[in-house]
């Protein structure tokens, strides 16, 4: 049996013991494992040993992955009812113990198939709400009140109380006031970081708390964790260095006599006549000594000895020898050791570090108690609110007698038997204490069971208070009187072998060598690939796209437009197949897609955005955040003038002028609208205030009598608000805002706009629900999830920095199994940096750094098939490396650490350095296809006139807008009148003719209503352009427009769904001049074997030229270009090709010949 073999038996092994009701397990299930199919059979076989189903709960973190386990749950329970088993091994397993978790539901008369609610599958939240509702007596909670949406406001507003009364209080006097002497009396900051600590409570009360801190004198606990760290760190390396201690010292002693006896001051004299070094804490200064000895001040191994380290030129035989040792000793692990010990500070702290930190310890009782009073009031709570009265409430009852204990189960409606948890490596301490608790009167005979699951190497929610090493703590010691036997997963049956290989060769050696709880380090497991078994070893299916070019930006967008092109191949490819593959672009943060989405809008690849775009900042959103902030406040001008000028009322910039300009500035917008006529308006205007005036003028002088929500939502119908939309995705963002501006009133009364934009911040918008060609979410989002192609891009962005606050702590786990804690205090706003304060933020730096690494992962084994990595950096001029002519050779820049480029540059860097010296652009290396993009220098890529980001969705017409703005910076009248307006007016309306046409395309229901729905909302967009001598004109051409599209045959039938049918097809080529180039194909589609190639036109003929006379100066004037169109696509296919000339404003067409039949 071969290596591969026995992991996959092991694999299997452990699998079946998974299932075995009777005993508790730790399972870690790496990423592909089938975790929650694992999670699925446990919990039937579960059901099958209980006298009730309330007795199994499965715990998850997410309402999705509750739905989901539920849903596998409740299907298997269904599918059981046939006597149809199925043929695969996995599903009949399933199959199995669902029919004998069926059987005992009929024998217990359960009705599971009928009452599928029984089955208690809850997210953490929920549960401890439950908990808490039913400890409501020993909680004080009472009737539950309902989850904050904006627990921010009530922090803020606690901590503002506490600062500002605290003369009403005696305890709080002095805390307070060295609270704001160490801010330097600013109560804003003061207040931020009061609020910080309310929003992580938990970790203060169980740590700095529970553990005693805060009632110990100054920081006799930081002292005690200090020096447990310090002995820890001298001991792992005194006994890495003995057998050269001793060479070391001696030669240590040689330089520092050499450096006293030249009267020269370093910390290395320190090593004169020290013959050993101990481990204790007062033994750190002298081995700093020594590390700056053997280190530079970066702590990287010394490459040089001079007279500063005690090594002159007398001194060369010693100096040759030590310089021997070192490379002897020189190692990265060793390094990172000595590293540790620099950065460790002594284990005591100044006075006034401790005053600060002992006066916000004080404060916090104060401010929890404050937060509890402000949330009785106001009928409200957060879920850590649910949570900590839970935990004390449990953890006071796990200490009464027995037969309370058990009067407390009957309150728990059924006793427990047996908890679930889902991604158990995401558990915070909070969570991890309530475990305990629950089980705390467990012990391994009595049949109870705990199960978690999870895979330390996808621990990414730090932010959230995750504390991996609680996972790694679990996998040795119990969890209250539960202990779990640890089990490792193996086998993925995700991805493809090609991919697994790549990633178990690459994190392999990026993850840390060890495990540590401490340090949240986490060692790699490799995965055993289960699909793809017959390719052949070596084949790629991993490509990596660097993007390098003198200017940041413009490699930012080069690897966009790489991007882009990637996604164009994969839905070609995708086009010929019968399943439709999926395709993901996965981002660290939003901010990355800045170049990306208007690069993929350029190429008309659609995408669905999962909680990317903020509803906030949809347009229908914008617009009604105007209506409502207009309708509160008369004086709120710029919510006026938005909301002229938004799309339900429509004005022009011109005519805003003219009613809100220099002469009316003074004038509130209201008093304006109560007017009988405008006449200083154009006709255009006149009539759509005509129309929206009086409305508008009701609404306000409803107040009073009607609520503000019921106002703008009344006022936003009238003017049409809905017609006004794109999609119906925009009416169901418009539906969630108006929801919570109604709960906001009735909440408040009135509005309070500090408190419902941070409502409406957590908020995003709808997705697109119909089809799409790549869907489009965070990292973070896409765990737990799958995907045929994965695309990475944005390798090189660097993720936020730690800054740090008012308090920082450190959690270690330490070898006894106790979770301690060190506290430290920002320095002051007057003081230098202090060494505690900088040694946990760099402690926390490290974790950061563990966690980035899990991230990568986690987005690379999203990928089934196929993986796409993409990067920027810039390139230097390489003055110390000339080619023989004389040519200065160009150099990659180094990345920024903490990004995943940083950790593929060791694997990769020579490679690309080589493919930019020879000019090459594609190689194979290490399971990998790489792909370097060069432009020559000074050479921008066109993409810099990309659109704005699509979550503004500003129309091609504020583009137009945007001009007129500009002109009229000085002088608007005057400015205006020197455009050519007309010719202004043509190119946008030929533009918004190919976006209509482009959506309706796009558009899955293609029935002529909504069809024309999407005409007529084009049309009242087109006569916005307002022509200032004839207006008449436009308004007829737009009417002509709108007809020709909505009757013409020829045009329906380009527009239907054909194979391979595309709209805006870029292709960049390079030109005859050897410069790049792209054409832009309008839409294309192959039928009956033959492609399809239409370029759409909007010019119409001149004055006096016949039709014939136009169709014969167009088809002379671009039938080159469709040609060049055809030769582009003949580059990837070989079809015969059908030229198209269609001129939208006339509803006419003509066939140009192809050079190809």
């Amino acid at each position: 049996m071969n290596v591969s073999d026995s992991i996959r038996q092991a694999d299997r092994s452990a699998r079946i013991a998974a299932i075995d009701p009777h005993s508790s397990y730790i399972v870690s299930a790496p990423a592909g494992s089938g975790k929650t199919g694992l999670l699925t059979q446990r919990f039937l076989a579960l059901l099958a040993t209980v006298d009730e189903p309330e007795e199994c709960l499965a715990i998850t973190f997410t309402r999705k992955a509750a739905a989901e386990m539920s849903h596998r749950i409740s299907q298997a329970l269904l599918a059981a009812t046939s006597n149809n088993p199925p043929s695969d091994d996995y599903e009949l397993a399933t199959y199995q113990l669902a029919q004998v978790a069926l059987a005992r539901s009929n024998e217990r008369n359960w009705g599971l198939l009928q009452s599928p609610g029984r089955l208690r599958v809850q997210t953490i939240d929920s549960f401890n709400r439950y908990l808490a509702a039913q400890l409501a007596l020993e909680t004080g909670l009472g009737d539950l009140p309902q989850p904050a949406e904006n627990p921010e406001h009530d922090y803020r507003t606690v901590a503002i109380e506490l600062l500002e009364n605290f003369s009403e209080r005696e305890l709080t006097a002095e805390p307070i006031a060295t609270l704001m002497r160490h801010t330097g009396n600013q109560q804003a900051i003061a207040v931020e970081l009061l609020s910080k600590l309310l929003a992580i409570r938990e970790q203060w009360l169980l740590g700095a708390y529970s553990s005693g801190a805060a009632s110990q004198t100054g920081t006799q606990q930081a002292r005690e964790l200090l020096s447990g760290l310090a002995r820890q760190s001298l001991g792992n390396v005194t006994r890495q260095l003995k057998p050269w201690l001793d060479e070391l010292l001696s030669y240590a002693d040689g330089a520092a006599s050499r450096l006293i006896e030249a009267q020269q001051e370093s910390p290395i004299t320190a090593l004169h006549g020290v013959t050993q070094l101990g481990t204790e804490p007062e033994d750190l200064p002298t081995w700093r000594a020594l590390i700056a000895l053997m280190c530079t001040d970066k702590t990287t191994w010394r490459a040089a000895l001079t007279k500063n380290q005690g090594f002159p030129p007398t001194a060369k035989a010693d100096k040759e020898n030590f310089q021997a040792l070192l490379k002897e000793l020189a190692s990265e692990p060793l390094r990172q050791q000595l590293e540790e010990i620099k950065a460790l500070p002594d284990p005591h702290l100044a006075d006034h570090e401790s005053s600060i930190i002992q006066a916000t310890l004080q404060l916090l009782p104060m401010l929890v108690a404050l937060l509890d009073v402000q949330y009785k009031t106001h009928n409200r709570c957060d879920f850590t609110h649910y949570a900590l009265h839970a935990h004390r409430a449990l953890s006071e009852l796990q200490q009464l007698q027995s037969g309370e204990v058990s009067e407390l189960a009957m309150r728990l409606d059924y006793q427990l038997k047996h908890i679930l948890v889902d991604e158990f490596q995401d558990t915070s301490q909070l969570q991890y204490e309530l475990l305990a608790s629950l089980t705390a009167q467990w012990c391994p005979s009595d049949g109870r069971t705990l199960f978690l699951v999870g895979d330390a190497m996808q621990s990414l929610y730090s932010f959230r208070n995750a504390n991996v090493g609680l996972f790694i703590r679990a996998q040795h010691y119990p969890i209250g009187g539960a202990h779990c036997q640890p089990l490792q997963l193996s086998s993925n049956f995700r991805s493809q072998r090609a991919v697994i290989d790549w990633v178990n060769e690459l994190f392999a050696d990026l993850f840390p060598a060890h495990s540590d709880a401490g340090s949240g380090a986490v060692s790699y497991t490799a995965s055993l690939a289960e699909r793809g078994l017959d390719q052949p070893e070596g084949e790629c299916a991993v490509s990596f796209t660097l993007s390098a070019d003198e200017d940041k930006e413009n490699a930012r967008l080069n690897e966009a437009e790489a991007v882009a092109q990637t996604i164009l191949k994969l839905r070609q490819t995708a086009q010929s197949d019968a399943a439709q593959p999926s395709i993901a672009l996965l981002v660290r943060s939003r901010g990355q897609l800045d170049k990306l989405l208007p690069t993929l809008q350029k190429h008309s690849i659609s995408w669905r955005a999962t909680e990317i775009e903020k509803l906030s900042e949809t347009m229908v959103v914008t617009d009604l955040v105007s209506l409502t902030r207009a309708l509160s406040s008369s004086a709120d001008r710029i919510a006026w003038l938005a909301l002229l000028r938004s799309p339900i009322v429509g004005l022009t910039l011109d005519d805003l002028w003219q009613l809100a300009g220099d002469q009316h500035h003074a004038t509130p917008l209201l008093k304006q609208l109560m007017r009988d006529s405008w006449p200083e308006l154009s006709s255009d205007g006149q009539q759509r205030l005509g129309r929206c005036a009086t409305p508008i003028v009701a609404a306000w002088q409803a107040r009073g009598r009607q609520p503000l929500d019921r106002r703008v939502e009344s006022l936003w119908q009238q003017l049409g608000g809905p017609k006004t939309v794109a999609s119906s995705n925009d009416l169901l963002n418009a539906e969630v805002y108006l929801e919570k501006l109604s709960a906001h009133i009735e909440s408040n009364q009135m509005l309070d706009w500090e408190l419902l934009q941070p409502t409406l911040d957590k908020l995003y918008a709808k997705p697109h629900s119909g089809h799409t060609d790549i869907e489009v979410m965070t990292i973070h989002k896409s765990k737990g999830l799958e995907f045929d192609h994965v695309l990475l891009p944005g390798l090189d962005r660097t993720g936020s920095n730690d800054k740090g606050d008012l308090l920082v702590w450190l959690e270690e786990i330490d070898d006894n199994n106790q979770v301690q804690h060190i506290l430290a205090a920002k320095p002051s706003w007057i003081a230098e940096k202090d060494p505690l304060y900088q040694f946990i933020l760099r402690r926390r730096k490290i974790k950061q750094q563990h966690e980035a690494t899990r991230v990568f992962y986690v987005a690379a084994t999203r990928a089934a098939q196929q993986l796409h990595l993409f990067a920027s950096t810039t390139i230097k001029d390489n003055k110390d490396n000339k080619q023989t002519d004389g040519a200065v050779l160009l150099r990659l820049a180094e990345p920024a650490a903490r990004t995943p480029l940083a950790l593929l540059w060791p694997r990769y860097r020579a490679e690309f350095q080589a493919l930019l010296d020879c000019g090459g652009q594609h190689q194979t290396s290490s399971f990998a296809n790489l792909q370097l993009i060069h432009c020559e220098k000074n050479k921008t890529p066109e993409t810099n006139n990309a659109p704005n980001p699509y979550w503004h969705r500003l129309p091609l017409r504020k583009l137009a807008a945007t001009q007129k703005e500009i002109a009229t910076t000085t002088n608007p009248i005057e400015s205006l009148s020197q455009l050519d307006t007309h010719n202004l007016i043509a190119r946008n309306l030929g533009t918004e003719l190919h976006l209509l046409l482009q959506q309706l395309a796009e558009l899955e229901d293609k029935s002529p209503a909504v069809q024309q729905l999407y005409i007529n909302n084009a049309q009242l967009s087109w006569q916005r352009y307002s022509v200032p001598d004839d207006p008449e004109k436009l308004v007829t051409q737009v009417t002509e427009a709108a007809q020709k599209i909505s009757q013409c045959n020829t045009l329906q039938w380009l527009l239907q769904d054909h194979p391979q049918a595309a709209c805006e097809l870029k292709f960049d080529y390079w030109s005859s001049d050897g410069k790049l180039a792209s054409a832009i194909v309008d839409r294309t589609f192959v039928v009956d074997g033959e492609r399809w190639i239409i370029d759409y036109k909007s010019a119409t003929p001149q004055l006096n030229e016949s039709l014939e006379q136009f169709i014969t100066r167009q088809t002379e004037q671009y039938h080159t270009q469709l040609q060049r169109y055809g030769q582009l696509f003949r580059a990837h296919e070989s079809l015969p090709q059908r030229l198209l000339l269609y001129f939208v404003l006339l509803g006419e067409s003509v066939e140009l010949p192809s050079d190809i039949g």
